[in-house]
């Protein structure tokens, strides 16, 4: 008897001595061949059997008798029974078929198979105990006894299952089968030895309904044992569903993806791999594919126990790049033979393999995640059976990897939300790096956990502005215009009010509105917007409501059509200042959507951080650089690439504007501002902020030039840089001036620019000095050749 994982095997002998004979069963049973006897003479037409053998038995058992209590009795018949019973099993399956007849509820073997009589003498192998404490045994055998007094005397039509299942494993190889007993119970008869008992319906469905928690008591006190015997025969089959076992473990598995993210799954699997393929010193083990993100598998599953950081790990012409580039599995059964091995096979054969076989594994989107390694000291270990056998667990790792990915991804995002923010796709493969170290941090119980700076260097900037033109005094003019109906409503209805009710502090409201109408006609300012505000709200309005209600008749339409003209938000009439607000957000979500969908073209060329920001117009930055796209060649040929697109666009959006304002509440025109910057700078991820920022007192530069040049105006005059229908280009360095005149030029041949391009220099703005500028106009209209 051995203890191994837990488990506790016996001998075949042992086992039935300690888990079946050892368990008392309170009913009487007894051996006897009278129901299978009765039903084999009552269907024998039909009947496929020795027909000899059954005269011969019949004519024993006549001589004799039908019924044995003892175990002695039976030798005088066991040739006779042998000779019969092997016609009642399958004889082409008797190789294969464990299976054995005996007694009701009892070890007495009247017969057994060839298989079953060699599983009961041969050390070799042993029998795992059953994980039921031995007293449920008993239960389950009470219950089942007492399912077929139900079945034969109270008309129920129980199915009579138990579903024992058996493991037996061999000694020496460890290798394991799974059985589970069928038992045929039909030439069992169930005797009453006493008056049968009433038992209500109630009372034999709460019993069924309870059978995962078995009181045998309450099955003996309704069917006591005194009160019932059996006799006849049972015959059972051990059917073999190791497969099906070692597959239903797998699913289990499969299915709590967390306990194997938090322990070593070849450790699970590999005895269960080698029980299922029937190989003994099979070796297993996972290794992840570099391309597979975030997918933790640590490089002691790989049967190589190594890491495999980037694309060298798995060099070209390796079994492993093999298997990633056509998706199939492979076998290659003599590694020694191989004509080129490259480090990775011969790592594999310094370990003792000979055979391997590699199954790709797929994740999310059936990317190849991972890839499945089973090998062996011994060459011609593989066939295509095994490989059949594999296809149904390749399908349930597929499941897994997908599910184990799905789950990461999920952590690793609310990680990013968490910690970060939500963040622009170029960039999230590094926060995904950084959140997917912390959940590591986590999950290893570290509760003071290191975050690690988001920083991407030497990046070139790329900034555009779309600004539109005059929109502060815009919006006054049209802030004031409103105020000025405002106060002109106001008047006109508390004259009215004063004419029907002479209430003589409506006379003061009045000059105060007036006051206010002639103050505003000459001058405004924000000032002024919030105390006409609190004289309205906290004055006039009041006052109007107290007078509704006290001259209802008199004045209750007038005010409540007063009412009606003013916005209950902003406590005045709200028609102008609403139709710009609406116009500069139609032009805002036009420009911004344009900017989006051509971005989304340049980063399927190139990915880069790309963000922009409403204001009065739209500004945006593009940060482009190795270290944002380390898997994409960035060199000066695309940074001069995406500036071109800058220009390109920035006359697309003025002309985009003209088509825009004519559909617009307010007519709004734009200019467009760009500021080239020759240099590599540094961004990092400010967490207080949670936004990217420049990085390094040096670069610091950039920020300030870059937010004050939208002020800045042409050097000896008051004229500002940035006019309506035009695009500025602000500079530090001749160089840049020299290529951007390039790109002028042929926007000039492409008809998007029209007229000279203007060379300025700009007055001096504090901390941005030296700037100069080109200019352009666009060719509002352009038609392409």
């Amino acid at each position: 008897m051995n203890n191994n994982n837990f488990s506790v095997y016996y001998s075949a002998k042992e086992y039935i001595q300690e888990v079946v004979d050892n368990q008392p069963f309170p009913y009487k049973t007894s051996l006897d061949f009278t129901p299978l006897l009765n039903k084999l003479k009552e269907d024998e037409p039909n009947m496929l059997y020795n027909k000899s053998a059954l005269e011969e038995l019949s004519v024993k058992l006549n001589a004799g008798k039908s019924a044995f209590e003892k175990d002695q009795e039976l030798l005088l018949y066991k040739d006779c029974f042998d000779r019969f019973f092997a016609s009642l099993f399958p004889l082409l399956f008797q190789p294969d078929l464990i299976g054995w007849v005996s007694a009701p509820f009892h070890s007495t073997f009247i017969y057994a198979t060839p298989t079953f009589r060699n599983l009961l003498s041969n050390t070799a192998f042993e029998l795992e105990g059953n994980t039921l404490p031995l007293e449920d045994i008993q239960k389950k055998q009470v219950m089942y006894a007492a399912h077929l007094i139900l079945n034969r005397h109270y008309k129920t039509q129980i199915e009579l299952e138990l579903g024992d299942t058996l493991t037996v494993r061999n000694k020496k190889s460890l290798l394991e089968e799974h059985y589970q007993l069928k038992s045929n119970q039909q030439f069992i008869e169930v005797i009453p030895t006493k008056p049968l008992k009433e038992i209500s319906q109630r009372q034999v469905h709460e019993l069924l309904n309870n059978q995962q928690d078995i009181d045998v008591d309450k099955w003996l006190e309704l069917f006591p044992p005194e009160n019932f015997e059996f006799k006849g025969l049972s015959i059972n089959i051990l059917k073999n569903i190791t497969d099906e076992t070692i597959i239903a473990s797998f699913k289990d598995l499969v299915a709590n993806h967390q306990k194997l993210s938090a322990s070593n799954p070849i450790l699970l699997f590999e005895p269960s791999f080698r029980s299922f393929l029937k190989i003994p010193d099979l070796s297993i083990g996972i290794i992840k594919c570099p391309q597979a993100d975030f997918l933790k598998i640590p490089a002691q599953f790989s049967l190589m126990k190594r890491e495999t950081p980037s694309e060298d790990s798995f060099p070209n012409g390796s079994l492993y790049q093999q298997v990633i580039k056509t998706g199939q599995t492979l076998i290659v059964n003599e590694l020694s033979q191989l004509s080129a091995p490259t480090p990775i096979e011969q790592l594999l054969q310094q370990k003792g393999y000979a055979s391997l076989m590699l199954i790709p594994l797929q994740g999310m989107n059936k990317q190849i995640v991972s890839i499945l390694e089973l090998a062996t000291p011994n060459a011609f270990s593989f066939n295509t059976f095994h490989l059949m056998k594999l296809k149904r667990l390749q399908a349930l790792f597929n499941i897994s990897m997908s599910r184990t990915q799905e789950w990461a991804n999920n952590e690793i995002n609310l990680l990013i939300q968490e910690q970060f923010t939500s963040v622009h796709s170029s960039v999230q493969w590094r926060f995904r790096e950084a959140a997917a170290k912390i959940m590591e941090q986590r999950m290893n119980g570290t509760k003071v956990y290191e975050r690690e700076d988001i920083v991407f260097k030497n990046v070139f900037p790329i900034y555009g502005q779309t600004d539109i033109v005059g929109s502060s005094t815009l919006r006054n003019q049209h802030i004031q215009d409103d105020i000025l109906e405002s106060l002109q409503l106001l008047i006109d209805i508390l004259d009215f009010c004063f004419q029907e009710t002479h209430f003589f502090l409506l006379r003061i409201y009045i000059r105060k509105a007036e006051q206010y109408v002639k103050k505003l006609q000459q001058h405004f300012t924000s000032s002024d917007e919030v105390e006409i505000l609190v004289f309205l709200s906290e004055e006039a309005h009041p006052l109007l409501n107290q007078l509704m209600q006290r001259y209802k008749k008199q004045l209750g339409e007038s005010i409540g059509t007063y009412f009606e003209f003013i916005d209950c938000e902003t406590g005045m009439v709200y028609k102008k200042r609403k139709a710009y607000e609406q116009s500069v957000e139609i032009l805002n979500q036009t420009i911004a959507h344009y900017l989006e969908e051509e971005d989304a073209k340049m980063q399927s060329l190139l990915p880069h951080y790309f963000e922009h920001f409403k204001t009065d117009g739209i500004e945006y930055n593009i940060y482009l650089g190795e270290s944002i796209a380390p898997n994409k060649q960035f060199s000066l040929h695309s940074l001069k690439n995406f500036r071109l697109w800058q220009l390109v666009h920035m006359c697309e959006i003025t002309q985009l504007v003209a088509r825009t304002q004519k559909n617009l509440p307010v007519e709004l025109n734009t200019a467009q501002l760009i500021f080239v910057y020759g240099s590599t700078l540094n961004i990092s991820f400010r967490m207080d902020e949670k936004k990217f920022d420049v990085d390094g007192a040096y670069n610091v530069r950039y920020e300030i030039i870059k937010k004050r040049i939208d002020k800045a105006t042409i050097k000896g005059t008051n004229e500002r840089l940035t006019q309506s229908g035009k695009i500025a280009i602000v500079y530090l360095q001749d160089k840049d001036r020299m290529e951007y005149l390039e790109y002028l030029r042929f926007l000039q041949q492409e008809n998007y620019i029209t007229g000279q391009i203007e060379e300025l220099i700009l007055e001096n703005l504090p901390g941005a000095e030296g700037l100069n500028a080109l200019q352009v106009e666009v060719v509002k209209d352009r038609k392409e050749d």
